[in-house]
């Protein structure tokens, strides 16, 4: 399959949709999946992460079986500056050296505030400084399964001869 084209009116309305922020990450405002990934129909196909179309329609000569990561980690980025080609593989291993995909950026207490509460995942991913799709995760327990919720007053300090993940955090 070939690059993205887009007709004139299909780009217009896809800038319109970039907001430029002061990190020189340049925002999808539009549709975003679960993850905060921008995406867009185009015609009556199937949604295309805007990410893609814009790498792609830059760079057309490249593989299109290859993940399109973000230098930014920046799910809704489309500044093509911050947009590089690589494999499963390469994405895996940028996401270990950032510690990213395992919300590394949240405490222990943070993921007990985030499962106890019942704020709107938009809110607390506002709050907490990551995405919707991984405040929901957590409030499912996809992440961070081996903590559980910590209740005031318990004990989160191992006795002697305690496996320390036994103890609630």
């Amino acid at each position: 399959m070939g690059p993205f084209k887009l007709t004139e009116q299909q780009a217009n309305n896809f800038i319109a949709k970039v907001e430029k922020t002061p990190s020189g990450c340049w925002e999808w405002s539009g549709c975003r999946n679960r993850q905060g990934y921008g995406q867009v129909r185009l015609g009556r196909g199937c949604a295309h992460g805007t990410h893609r179309i814009v790498f792609f329609s830059i760079k057309p000569e490249t593989s299109r079986s290859l993940h399109v990561c973000h230098s930014c980690d920046n799910p809704s980025c489309v500044n093509p500056d911050h947009l590089f080609a690589g494999t499963r593989v390469d994405n895996m291993r940028d996401m270990a050296l950032k510690a990213r995909g395992n919300t590394a950026k949240l405490t222990a207490d943070d993921i007990s505030e985030i499962r106890r509460s019942a704020g709107k995942s938009s809110q607390l991913a506002k709050q907490f400084g990551v995405t919707a799709g991984q405040i929901n995760k957590i409030k499912r327990g996809e992440h961070h399964k081996n903590l559980t919720v910590r209740h005031r007053g318990e004990r989160t300090t191992p006795r002697p001869n305690e496996n320390p993940h036994d103890l609630c955090v």
